[in-house]
């Protein structure tokens, strides 16, 4: 499975083709519903059904991850709020910190490359 805001998914087109020869799923993040941030999403989820018309073999899901965070950080409309003013406190209690991430054309975890946030 791989995972992604999928904000960034137009700038890699042989993806789809990819993803179904490995046969990978692609799970697309949803993080917010403020009316800014759906307006973007939307191109998102546009992307998403082209894909699945155009390569049947596809797998995509959209997760509903602010959902999740609407129990943890507060919400301001629609928009997940965490720790304004003190980000290290936000990684810490982060439920994603260890999973894999491309960061600069690499793979490795937030934890590996000490990003600071």
């Amino acid at each position: 499975m791989l995972v992604s805001n999928g904000f960034l998914l137009h700038r890699h087109p042989e993806l789809p083709r990819t993803l179904v020869e490995a046969n990978c799923r692609l799970d697309v993040s949803q993080h917010g519903t403020a009316p800014q941030y759906m307006k973007a999403f939307a191109k998102v989820k546009r992307l998403l059904w082209r894909w699945q018309a155009e390569y049947p073999g596809i797998g995509t899901k959209i997760r509903q991850s602010h959902r999740g965070w609407m129990r943890q950080y507060r919400i301001v409309d629609g928009t997940p709020m965490p720790f304004n003013s003190d980000p290290q406190a936000a990684y810490r209690v982060c439920m994603q910190k260890t999973c894999a991430q491309l960061y600069r054309g690499l793979c490795g975890s937030a934890r590996r490359w000490r990003i600071s946030v």
